[in-house]
């Protein structure tokens, strides 16, 4: 059987036990409960965040080697939940391919490299537990859940715990008391829990409420994944008994896919993918390892045409120190031109940019453009 560690992507959990015995509201601090309901604010508000009866999000990732810092490949998956307790995970990823079905006392899991499902049990059974637990929809409103205490152990952090240390989760807020971050333990192996951190580094809103739209993953401090969604659904009447279903083919049932769309920009799309992989390849120092956030963009010229441009960060491979992200620009002209640093984010920066939503993130086909060359 794969082990946990290598199927799971992602998933930060901070929590086993279904409800602690003497910890509560009651135990919580008055600065601990006066931070959270600002942070319940910024998120859109306690009703607005209770009003989500069900919940579908489809996001995708590259996975990262946390010792090497190479690309491991790219996971998508699939997340259906119904409150306060109902769940199913479809997961596709190198050596990560799942689904997980649980109703808040049973269910079923459909494990990497296996064509048959099993009922959870043991380590599979107090996982599936966990997520619901620690999932964020649940712990956004954990002042109304009795077996949670809330504590601020410092400026701008909100603590839930529920009387073992080792489920402890540490909310740490931005200036505008949205949760950045979220540190916690990952049990995605049992047997090897290790101090995990989700850093959002993109919000949306969605019916009022506020929730992650690009996130990245840590292990001991080590960046394991960087996700973006794909598609979120919220009140669309999901079933628990539809969740249910097993998969005939016993693979993962994801929504369409959400590769970039052909439009009437993808000729020019595909020549300023071309240009910048060439670009990298042919100027080196820096060479980059990893790409993220990639946009197409246009400005309208003096002369009433498009100026079509691609915008995003680079991480190039480290030189005696650490490597930072760097922005980058590739712009259409007679030819093109190709900038980075200070300027390309000057440039892309511009408040007259208009970005096109539909073609999407376009990090993925960059990096395998540059990755063909080499």
């Amino acid at each position: 059987m794969s082990s946990r560690r290598d199927r799971r992507f992602g998933v930060l959990v901070a929590l086993l036990a279904m409800c602690a015995i003497g910890v509560g509201a009651a135990d919580s601090s008055r600065e601990g409960l006066a931070l959270f309901h600002k942070m319940q604010a910024a998120l859109g508000g306690a009703e607005k965040i209770a009003a989500i009866r069900d919940f579908e999000q489809q996001v995708r990732a590259v996975a990262i080697n946390g010792n090497t810092g190479q690309r491991m490949g790219e996971v998508v998956k699939r997340t259906r939940w119904i409150r306060p307790n109902v769940l199913r995970v479809d997961q596709v990823g190198p050596g990560s391919t799942y689904v997980l079905y649980f109703d808040g006392k049973s269910g079923w899991e459909i494990l990497p490299g296996t064509t048959s499902a099993v009922e959870l049990a043991g380590g599979e059974l107090k996982f599936a537990q966990a997520y619901i637990r620690g999932f964020r929809l649940n712990t956004w409103l954990a002042d109304r859940d009795p077996s949670w205490r809330i504590t601020s152990p410092a400026a701008n952090v909100v603590r839930l715990s529920d009387g073992d240390l080792a489920h402890q989760m540490d909310l740490v807020l931005d200036s505008s008391f949205l949760p950045s971050k979220t540190r916690t333990v990952t049990l995605s192996d049992p047997a090897n829990p290790v101090p995990a951190e989700e850093a959002i580094t993109e919000w949306e809103t969605i019916a009022g409420a506020r929730l992650p739209r690009r996130f990245s993953v840590y292990r001991r401090d080590a960046l394991v994944g960087e996700a973006t969604d794909e598609k979120t659904n919220i009140n669309q009447g999901l079933r628990a008994e539809d969740l249910a279903v097993k998969p005939a083919d016993f693979k993962p049932v994801l929504l369409a896919s959400g590769e970039p769309q052909k439009t009437s920009l993808d000729p020019v799309v595909q020549f300023l993918l071309t240009s910048a992989a060439a670009d990298f390849r042919a100027h080196r120092p820096p060479d980059p390892v990893r790409f993220r956030e990639v946009r197409m963009g246009h400005l309208m010229r003096a002369d009433g045409k498009e100026q079509y441009m691609l915008c995003g960060q680079f991480l190039p491979a480290a030189e005696g120190g650490r490597a930072e992200w760097t922005p980058f620009a590739t712009i259409k002209t007679s030819g093109y031109e190709q900038w980075i640093g200070g300027q390309a984010a000057n440039f892309c920066g511009g408040s007259s940019v208009l970005w096109d939503d539909v073609v999407g993130d376009l990090a993925a086909p960059l990096q395998s453009r540059l990755d063909s060359l080499r």
